[in-house]
């Protein structure tokens, strides 16, 4: 009869400033709010701080806020201050891309000898660890995965981590931000290429050579992708329009042309 939690999908300021005020989206949704059809508004967004605090500080009746936040993306969109301001404002706070779309659950040594525990455990306390992070949410696709979530969950509470262990997964988030050069979550809202490119896989495919170094195993993979991989890009820029991470998707389609050709 009603949904519990509605959020206003994926804002960032152009979708603010050229959407959700001139189309007077926020009163559309006060009076489903009043009519019961909905319980409780909030936003998910994928922008830079800035961005985030405009929003957050527009409307003042906002009561929870969805963010991708991850060791890896401390500083990166709205980041841990903007989990610090939203919290302080008496918003819940619910976390997206908790293991960056799988990449922090594939790591390589150096970067799995700063973290407390097995690299997806790690990726979970270092949220659960924090007082203002009220829901994680973590993609799961077998059921080994929820299995294993359940468990970290049980174990988790808000202090687990010392001062020195957050420090040091910040330290490995930089470091793996230096491995991975695309910053692709697998979130497939590029999936509307007219050419049918395979983008997250092509991504993927090229941030896994760079994890392990096999160049010979990514060719492979690009081939068999046949008319999937990059080159058949006409760079129309229809992805990259729908990306939340704000990928120059036609830009990294051409790299990755002249890499394996």
């Amino acid at each position: 009869d009603s949904i519990d939690l509605y959020l206003l999908h994926t804002l960032d300021r152009e979708t603010w400033d050229n959407k959700v005020i001139p189309y007077r989206v926020l009163e559309q949704a006060e009076k489903a709010l009043a009519e019961g059809k909905i319980k409780h508004l909030g936003f998910s967004f994928h922008d830079n701080l800035d961005a985030f605090r405009y929003i957050l500080n527009a409307y003042d009746k906002w009561e929870f806020c969805q963010i991708q936040l991850n060791y890896m993306d401390v500083n990166y969109q709205a980041g841990l201050q903007g989990l610090q301001e939203a919290h302080e404002k008496g918003l819940a706070v619910v976390i997206m891309e908790p293991i960056r779309g799988g990449a922090l659950a594939n790591v390589p040594e150096d970067v799995a000898a700063l973290l407390p525990g097995n690299p997806v455990e790690s990726a979970l306390d270092f949220l659960w660890n924090r007082p203002e992070v009220n829901v994680v949410l973590s993609g799961m696709s077998e059921r080994e995965q929820v299995e294993q979530n359940l468990q970290y969950a049980e174990r988790a509470h808000v202090g687990m981590l010392t001062a020195q262990q957050v420090e040091r997964m910040v330290e490995a988030g930089d470091k793996m931000r230096k491995v991975l050069s695309i910053p692709c979550t697998g979130c497939n809202y590029c999936n509307i290429c007219p050419k049918g490119i395979a983008i997250p896989e092509l991504f993927a495919l090229h941030n896994q050579r760079q994890l392990d170094g096999d160049t010979a195993a990514a060719e492979a993979k690009y081939k068999a992708l046949g008319e999937k991989n990059s080159d058949s890009c006409i760079g129309c820029g229809l992805c990259a329009e729908h990306c939340p991470q704000r990928i120059d998707i036609p830009t990294r389609m051409e790299k990755l042309k002249k890499f394996y050709n």
